[in-house]
């Protein structure tokens, strides 16, 4: 599938419109979201009901409009997704032009288009969701829509059959634990997690165990222990578990771990690795709970906290795994 989308050279002009309060529920309660004379179908339109939403803007650049709504919805966020992109290939002519897979907890760069009521102009929605919501930016512009063989599907629910945990097997996950962790926590931890959360686990022949839960028990899991991390961090710094030890940074889904320390904290060399060994056991269960498995990788690198110089890195499980002593 190509999209051509062709925008005159003229100077760009942006109108950006932040809506709030009233404004933002008028906008939730529409069934249809109207760019020039074409109508896109809202996910209130199809989900039958109402959905929050967080933020709206509109704007128009070199004579391409763009709108982006944003959702705040606390679960679901896959499952609601799938429903309403099915519809839009289903009920209201767009096809897919990028592949739909709804089996992570967050997805982001999932493309429809169709053609516009008006010759010459195509309408293209982009899907986004997440933990905390899911996003739908609609652009409208000049351009044609050029198919290459058969659009790829979106999958349809009714595609697979029933599991024996009573769900369609579209509606779970499995999450592969990997024998490494086991050096990390035991077996009953991982038992006691999947009692806590209500879902499955069993072992597997090679040492490591499988989770199976649905998508909004794995949204749980994350959020819950995203909540841990950021927590936990917090309280080594303000407990002064580590002397000397004065920030801790980290990217998306952990997977770098800064330590910034003062002289104290590198003046005994056990004392920074347990600082390591602390945090880099906890961190990379965040990308495990996403579904990573052996992928699941945290580096956790110290810097001088006065210099900002880097000093030396460690990869967890890896480097650390060997050291966790029970």
């Amino acid at each position: 599938m190509i999209l051509i989308l062709a925008a005159a050279a003229a100077a760009v002009i942006v109108i950006a419109i932040l809506l709030a309060g009233g404004i933002l529920g008028n906008i939730a309660d529409k069934d249809y979201f109207e760019l020039g004379v074409d109508q896109v179908p809202s996910v209130k339109l199809v989900l039958g009901e109402t959905r929050d939403i967080s933020s709206s803007s509109s704007s128009t650049s070199n004579g391409i409009q763009t709108m982006v709504i944003k959702y705040s919805v606390e679960t679901n966020q896959a499952n609601e997704m799938r429903q309403y992109t099915q519809a839009l290939v289903n009920e209201y002519g767009f096809v897919a032009t990028t592949s739909s897979d709804f089996s992570m907890p967050t997805g982001n760069d999932m493309e429809f288009a169709r053609e516009s009521d008006e010759d010459g102009f195509i309408v293209m929605v982009s899907v986004e969701y997440g933990i905390t919501g899911y996003t739908l930016t609609i652009t409208r512009g000049k351009g044609t829509l050029t198919l290459f063989g058969d659009p790829d599907p979106v999958v349809d629910d009714s595609d697979f059959g029933d599991s024996d945990l009573g769900f369609g097997d579209s509606d779970l996950v499995e999450i592969l634990i990997p024998a490494v962790y086991l050096k990390m926590l035991t077996e009953e931890d991982i038992f006691e997690t999947a009692r806590e959360g209500g879902f499955e686990a069993f072992s597997n022949p090679d040492g490591s165990f499988t989770y199976i839960l649905t998508y909004d028990q794995q949204l749980q899991l994350l959020y819950e222990y995203e909540e841990l991390l950021t927590s936990s961090f917090q309280n080594i710094l303000d407990e002064d578990m580590f002397p000397g030890l004065m920030l801790i940074e980290w990217t998306e889904d952990f997977e770098e771990i800064y330590l910034s320390g003062t002289e104290e904290f590198f003046a005994d060399d056990g004392a920074a690795y347990a600082a390591v060994l602390a945090i880099g056991f906890i961190s990379p269960f965040y990308q495990v709970y996403q579904g990573r498995g052996n992928n699941a990788q945290t580096r956790v690198s110290l810097f001088d906290y006065d210099t900002d110089n880097y000093i030396i890195s460690f990869t967890s499980p890896d480097d650390i795994a060997d050291d966790i002593d029970w």
